[in-house]
């Protein structure tokens, strides 16, 4: 009997801690100051090639070399290993942020890779006051003359600690608000909780 008593107690001394800890992380904690709304700019964008690559155009000049190097020898040494004559090098991808018509960054973001040959990854958060505001960005993902850039205008209305994110769409080639994004204080198992 005093063994089965000993397992008992055991056990809710143990789950104690616990239901203590689950009581207090379900209760949601707002990250911002009442008088803050946050934009955020969120996405990975691949700048254009520094250098175009023509691969046919360097596959028929090794193939002429070749032909050159079997009139000559009466053998050829291929070496089919070799790298391609011109970089795979990207331009960074340059952002530039206007809050109501006022400059609030302008940013480059560098490629990732060895070689500077992937994406570049965008990310900032920005602290707004709430309310109107009118939001731009520029985005140029090449240094080539005669390049356009993205833009991206809109007038959106900032909630109290709410959340904005920009992000582009791949599919449809611009960018946009991202439309998934439900603050935590405005999801339906939080709503009756206290700011």
């Amino acid at each position: 009997m005093m063994n089965k008593v000993n397992w008992v107690a055991g056990i809710i001394i143990l789950l104690l801690p616990a239901l203590f800890v689950m009581k207090y992380t379900a209760v949601p904690y707002p990250f911002y100051a009442a008088d803050v709304a946050v934009l955020k700019i969120a996405f990975q964008h691949t700048g254009q090639r520094v250098k175009e690559y023509d691969e046919i155009g360097s596959l028929r000049e090794r193939a002429k070399k070749y032909r050159e190097e079997l009139k000559k020898n009466k053998e050829i040494k291929m070496n089919l290993t070799s790298k391609q004559s011109t970089t795979r090098e990207r331009f960074p991808v340059e952002v530039e942020l206007f809050i109501d018509g006022k400059s609030l960054q302008k940013k480059k973001y560098q490629p990732a890779g060895r070689q500077k040959d992937a994406v570049s990854v965008i990310y900032d958060a920005f602290e707004i006051s709430p309310g109107k505001h009118r939001v731009k960005v520029i985005m140029t993902d090449s240094a080539k003359e005669g390049t356009i850039p993205y833009t991206f205008e809109d007038t959106v209305e900032f909630g109290s600690r709410e959340v904005k994110v920009l992000t582009f769409d791949k599919v449809k080639n611009k960018l946009l608000w991202s439309e998934n994004l439900i603050p935590i204080l405005q999801r339906p198992e939080y709503a009756n909780a206290e700011s």
